[in-house]
């Protein structure tokens, strides 16, 4: 799989390929991140499976990790480096409602939680729910699967291509969900460079 580059992006959001960026280059494939040893990717996904008693084609890797550019709207272009988190998408509708159930069902406790918590619980209430994702590792105190997220992606360390790299894991409700979502981020650079 060719990894693009930034003109090449423009280009295809000036031809109005935005869903093949997303289907061709951003949801499949072999990371840019692990390009000199692919196993090391299988090995990645299949821990993770394991670990999260999710099917291995429900885990992958997105972001610059992903393309060797960022397609974040903010960071558009940037570079993958050696400083650069890895951004991981583990698409999981039962654990997404457990989540979204322990965040509807937090009432008035809410206010007991520390300000970096609360603050969490009104992005995920307020937009990140919106776009079909929750990231656990955020809301300790209020979804019992906070810590185990956390402990489980920072132990992927573990992998060499991994070792200078904080692992993010963003859980997502649908495939649907996370094609919306890259779509939006396509469609915001796009309205950027002024692309209609």
């Amino acid at each position: 799989m060719p990894y693009l580059s930034k003109n090449e992006v423009v280009a295809m959001l000036r031809a109005k390929k935005q869903k093949e960026v997303v289907e061709d280059h951003v949801l499949t494939g072999v990371p840019y991140l692990f390009r000199e040893n692919p196993k090391a990717y299988q090995q990645f996904v299949a821990t993770l499976s394991a670990q999260l008693r999710t099917p291995e084609a429900d885990i992958t890797v997105i972001g610059s990790a992903k393309l060797g550019i960022s397609l974040d709207p903010d960071k558009f272009g940037t570079q993958f480096t050696r400083n650069s988190d890895v951004d991981t998408v583990i698409v999981n509708s039962e654990m997404f409602d457990q989540v979204w159930f322990e965040l509807y069902n937090m009432g008035l406790r809410r206010f007991l939680l520390p300000r970096s918590t609360l603050r969490a619980y009104n992005e995920h209430k307020t937009t990140n729910v919106f776009y079909g994702f929750i990231v656990p590792a955020e809301l300790p105190g209020i979804s019992k699967l906070a810590g185990f997220w956390f402990s489980t992606l920072r132990s992927m360390v573990r992998i060499r291509e991994l070792a200078d790299h904080v692992v993010n894991g963003r859980l997502y409700r649908t495939w649907n969900h996370v094609r919306a979502h890259q779509h939006y981020s396509l469609e915001s650079i796009a309205n950027s460079l002024s692309i209609k």
